[in-house]
């Protein structure tokens, strides 16, 4: 993910999803204490970019939300279809 693509998500998160987008503050500042503890200032030496941790946070949080709420997922498969052989 890019970092126009990033700022977007971000901002459709905002719109859309509070949810998401109040998880991705907490995290987004934990990324950028991390950086500023690892150099021991906060300058433009970024850890992680914006663009990757934006992608593997909503990648994370997807699948953290499938995993807590599979009701709201496949609700067209028959029960225990994974289980068929």
């Amino acid at each position: 993910m890019n970092y126009k693509q990033a700022i977007q998500a971000v901002e459709d998160w905002k719109q859309n999803n509070p949810e998401k987008f109040l998880a991705w503050t907490w995290f987004g500042r934990g990324v950028k204490e991390a950086e500023c503890w690892q150099y021991n200032e906060c300058g433009n030496d970024d850890a992680m970019p914006f663009g990757k941790a934006v992608g593997e946070f909503s990648e994370a949080y997807d699948w953290q939300h499938r995993e807590d709420h599979p009701e709201l997922y496949n609700q067209d498969m028959p029960e225990n279809f994974h289980l068929e052989d």
